[in-house]
């Protein structure tokens, strides 16, 4: 039987209020008033958090909080990408930001799924959301709803 996670991931109608996705969300949200708490010039503290925080993280990524996820781990970042503030990555699908992305002042990376009916209509593993080495513009909501090669969103 697939956890609520698994669901979710595969775009299945899932139980948004299931333990181990409450329990991911709370520490998505700890761990975001760690990363925005520490000085800006601890540099160690920082990607410590975040290393924790996000599926992944490269080298000399820069994010300016405050930014928000709704899960953390679902969220990799490329080699020297910068995230302006207000950024917001909905991560209920794996979301992508290639290397030397440049992410202005309140962009949303958006994964649209209703959890009760699922939303995403194919079994496609890659992310529903990508950013390559492409500036997003300010308040650019990037809304990704089926993850099929031919039908990318992304700021490119």
């Amino acid at each position: 039987m697939s956890t609520q996670r698994e669901r979710m991931l595969r775009g299945e109608p899932y139980d948004t209020r299931d333990a181990e996705l409450l329990a991911l969300a709370h520490r998505a949200r700890a761990l975001i008033a760690s990363f925005t708490a520490a000085p800006s010039t601890d540099l160690a503290a920082r990607r410590s958090i975040l290393a924790e925080l996000l599926g992944s993280v490269g080298e000399e990524v820069w994010i300016e909080p405050p930014f928000f996820v709704d899960y953390g781990a679902h969220v990799h970042i490329g080699d020297r990408t910068f995230v302006n503030v207000n950024c917001v990555f909905l991560d209920s699908a794996e979301i992508r930001i290639g290397k030397d992305g440049l992410l202005a002042p309140a962009v949303q990376l958006l994964v649209v799924q209703d959890p009760q009916r699922g939303g995403r209509q194919s079994d496609d593993p890659e992310p529903c959301a990508s950013v390559r080495a492409a500036p997003c513009a300010p308040n650019d909501p990037i809304l990704a709803e089926r993850p099929r090669s031919d039908q990318r969103q992304s700021c490119e």
